[in-house]
């Protein structure tokens, strides 16, 4: 505890990082050290469930900052992009995946300029509207950003909500977590993602599937977002690290195995680290690595 008071009054008189920044240490080692809860850490600052909706907040921003939803998007679109069907496919497929962890509005507002780019370039090329298709994309890209959001427990404000309400109703109970949460709303989502798309693609597209597509738009917006830079590389791979994390820490048995879960391994294992506990590690290691230009990190404060 010493140790932490003096890291954090180096880090407040030396600003090496935000003020901020500085303040979530606690948050992170003390019950990663087994001094205290995170449930009762939290509770200084405010909820412990506004922690992981705020981490999971901090890397869809870098995820933004750098575009790399962007690439994500045109890289599925350039690849089953040849028939309205398949645009459709792409853009629901991008809007889910990304929805998984991005914010449904925040995933709508970033798709939905490549969306309208791509409905003008069909106009232009053959010289009149199609409202059929333009509308399948629209609701495909709407209805796909609010599936996604089910599937992870940070896909969107209300999935958290509900966790809160549960931990206050059944304090204790440790049943409902990210993994869990996600072996339910995977297949669902899923399900739905597939329903939704046969209906828009019946109702909507049914006269257009002759009708081939030039793929070179995508690969060509692909191209122009240049190599995927460095900062993308790191954003990805803590990204991927932090989605690791939330679904090994908690103790999984299936059948006669059991699976102990990492959290185990630290004083007090999975009732002192939650899932907030990984966004919050996430978020403050993007505001640690330095960007490539001189002075700028992957997130800054502002």
């Amino acid at each position: 505890m010493a140790g932490i008071a003096c890291w954090m009054a180096i880090w407040w008189v030396s600003e090496a990082l935000p003020i901020g920044v500085t303040s979530f240490v606690p948050f992170i080692f003390l019950p990663v050290l087994g001094i205290s809860k995170a449930d009762s850490v939290a509770a200084r600052y405010m909820d412990e469930t506004i922690f992981l909706f705020m981490g999971g907040f901090l890397i869809s921003i870098a995820i933004e900052k750098w575009k790399l939803h962007s690439r994500i998007a045109f890289s599925i679109l350039s690849r089953v992009g040849k028939s309205p069907a398949g645009v459709l496919a792409g853009i629901m497929i991008s809007a889910y995946l990304l929805s998984a962890w991005i914010s449904n509005t925040a995933t709508a507002m970033a798709l939905i300029a490549a969306v309208m780019a791509v409905i003008r370039e069909v106009e232009r090329s053959s010289g009149e509207r199609n409202e059929k298709m333009a509308t399948a994309w629209l609701l495909g890209l709407a209805y796909a950003c609010s599936i996604g959001g089910m599937t992870t427990l940070v896909g969107t404000p209300p999935n958290m909500a509900f966790i809160r309400i549960f931990n206050q109703e059944f304090p204790g109970n440790t049943d409902m977590d990210f993994a869990r949460w996600f072996l339910i709303g995977l297949p669902i989502s899923l399900l739905l993602l597939a329903v939704c798309y046969g209906i828009l693609r019946l109702f909507f597209l049914r006269k257009s599937n002759d009708l081939g597509f030039d793929t070179q738009s995508f690969k060509n917006s692909l191209k122009g977002l240049g190599k995927p830079s460095r900062e993308e590389k790191i954003i990805l791979s803590v990204f991927i690290s932090t989605a690791l994390l939330w679904f090994t820490r908690p103790e999984m048995k299936f059948g006669l195995f059991t699976f102990p879960g990492w959290a185990s391994l630290f004083p007090g294992g999975g009732e002192y680290i939650k899932d907030s506990s990984v966004a919050m590690i996430a978020a403050v290691i993007l505001f640690l690595i330095p960007a490539r230009e001189k002075g700028t990190r992957i997130l800054n404060w502002e």
